[in-house]
C-alpha cells in the first residue's frame, strides 16, 4: 500500500480490477494494525497522527495526487524499455510480464526515492515518510528461504551425509516443488509414490529390487546412492571397530592443537574484553549406532555472555551452529595428567588460541 511504483505496475499490467482484488485480500483493519505496530503501540497520539497522514496519502490529497500520477507516467514510459527482451509470446501472459517488470523495478523507480522526494509540510508528513522508507527497505522473502532450508534438512539426513551440494540442491528443488503441486488435503507421497512420479519404468524396477534387498529401510537407501558391495557382516564389524576406537578416544582429554588451556578463574568470564576470542571445550554425551552412550569433547567459540538468561548464559558457536549453553564453575574441568580419570558429561574449560 505504501509502494506507489509496485501499485502502478500492477495497475498498468493487470488492470484496475486485479489491483482492487489484491487490495481486498487484506482489509483496512490489517493496515491499521500494521500502523499501530510501527508507531510502537505505546501511545495513541503517534498512531493517530500516522493514521491521519496515511489516509491523506491513500485518498490522494494535496501533492500526493500529482506525485502518484507522475509515477504512473514513468512506469508506462519505462516499461517498454524493460520489456524489449521479452518475446511476444511471453508478453501475452500477464503474469510473466508482471514478474519481468517487478524484477527490473529498480531501473524504473523506487519507493524510497518517492517518499524522500516529498516536501516536508509538517511533523505528520515526516512521520509517514520515515515509516514508508523503513518498510520499503524490508526484505520480504525470508519465509521462503527458511522453508527451503527446512526441506534441505529432510533430504540431507545423517544417513545421507555423502550427498554433495549439487545433488542436495536438486533433491530439495524436486521435494519442494512436488509438495507445492499437491492439494493441501492430500498427504505427502510415500517413497515409492515419489519415485514413480519422477523415475522411468526401468529405474523403478531397480528401486523395487533395492527396496526388497534393504528390508524396506527407505531412509537408508534413497537418495544416498547405490548399495554397498560389501556384506552386512563386514560393515557391522567395521562399524564396531570404528565405534570402539571413537569411544576410547573420547574418554581421554587431549589438548587441542593451537589452543592453550586457561586455569579455572574466580568468576565466569563475561566482559567484552574477556570473551573476545574466547573458546570453550565441553564434554557431550553421544550414542553410537547400537544406542550405547559415550562422551566426546567439542570446541566452540564464545559469541556473547547473556547474564539475564536463566537457562543459558552463553551463546556458543559449535560445529552444528549457534546454541545457548549453561556454564557454571562447579563443572569446570581441572586438567591433570591423570589418564585414569574419565571426564563426565557437562564438564568444560576455557581455551584461547595459542
Amino acid at each position: 500500500m505504501l509502494d506507489p511504483y509496485v501499485r502502478a505496475v500492477v495497475k498498468v499490467v493487470l488492470g484496475k480490477e486485479d489491483l482492487r482484488r489484491m487490495e481486498m485480500s487484506f482489509n483496512e483493519t490489517n493496515v491499521l494494525a500494521a500502523l499501530k505496530t510501527v508507531s510502537g503501540g505505546k501511545t495513541d497520539s503517534k498512531y493517530a497522527r500516522l493514521n491521519s497522514e496515511y489516509q491523506r496519502f491513500k485518498a490522494g490529497e494535496g501533492d500526493y495526487k500529482q506525485k502518484k500520477k507522475n509515477v504512473e507516467l514513468v512506469v508506462k514510459l519505462q516499461m517498454s524499455k524493460v520489456l524489449e527482451m521479452l518475446s511476444d509470446e511471453d508478453k501475452e501472459c500477464k503474469i510473466l510480464t508482471l514478474l519481468h517488470v517487478l524484477r527490473d523495478l529498480p531501473s524504473i523507480g523506487s519507493a524510497v526515492t518517492f517518499w524522500n522526494s516529498l516536501d516536508a509540510v509538517g511533523a505528520d508528513r515526516e512521520l509517514l515518510v520515515d515509516c514508508a522508507v523503513g518498510m520499503a527497505q524490508l526484505v520480504p522473502h525470508v519465509c521462503g528461504v527458511e522453508r527451503v532450508n527446512k526441506n534441505a534438512a529432510l533430504v540431507h539426513t545423517k544417513l545421507r551425509a555423502s550427498l554433495g551440494e549439487v545433488r542436495t540442491s536438486k533433491l530439495t528443488y524436486v521435494y519442494t516443488n512436488l509438495a507445492l503441486t499437491l492439494p493441501k488435503s492430500e498427504k505427502k507421497p510415500s517413497l515409492l509414490d515419489f519415485c514413480e512420479s519422477v523415475l522411468e519404468e526401468d529405474q523403478i524396477d531397480e528401486l523395487l529390487a533395492l527396496l526388497e534387498f534393504s528390508d524396506g529401510d527407505d531412509e537408508a537407501i534413497l537418495p544416498a546412492g547405490e548399495a554397498s558391495s560389501s556384506s552386512d557382516e563386514e560393515e557391522e564389524e567395521a562399524a564396531e571397530v570404528e565405534e570402539e576406537d571413537a569411544n576410547e578416544a573420547a574418554a581421554v582429554f587431549v589438548q587441542p592443537t593451537g589452543f592453550k588451556i586457561l586455569k579455572k578463574p574466580a568468576d565466569l568470564l563475561k566482559s567484552a574484553a574477556e570473551t573476545e576470542n574466547l573458546y570453550v571445550m565441553m564434554v557431550w554425551s553421544l550414542k553410537d549406532r547400537k544406542g550405547r552412550a559415550f562422551n566426546q569433547w567439542e570446541v566452540g567459540k564464545v559469541k556473547r555472555f547473556m547474564p539475564a538468561r536463566t537457562l543459558h548464559n552463553y551463546d556458543i558457536l559449535w560445529d552444528d551452529g549457534m546454541r545457548g549453553s549453561k556454564l557454571t564453575l562447579s563443572t569446570y574441568f581441572l586438567h591433570t595428567d591423570d589418564e585414569q580419570y574419565i571426564p563426565q558429561e557437562g564438564e568444560w574449560l576455557y581455551l584461547r588460541k595459542a
